[in-house]
């Protein structure tokens, strides 16, 4: 796989979680990249390793759009 490739298809994990309504828990931060726990109301933790520097920046878009909509709630 090409590293738009690997990064099109971390992309497309995360917008799949946050589509069915799951929301960014927890990130941690690893040496080969980063692992993310979503959760939702009523269903199991999942977790997603990020390998690639963009997913991980998109990453970030979407967790300040949670803050975002968080506050906004508020």
């Amino acid at each position: 796989m090409s590293a738009y490739d690997d990064y099109a298809a971390e992309k497309q994990a995360l917008e799949e979680l946050v589509a069915d309504g799951y929301l960014i828990a927890r990130v941690t931060e690893l040496l080969d990249g980063a692992e993310v726990i979503f959760v939702k109301q009523g269903a199991e933790k999942k977790k997603v390793n990020l390998l690639t520097a963009d997913a991980r920046k998109y990453l970030s878009y979407l967790l300040i759009a949670q803050q975002k909509a968080s506050a906004k709630a508020q």
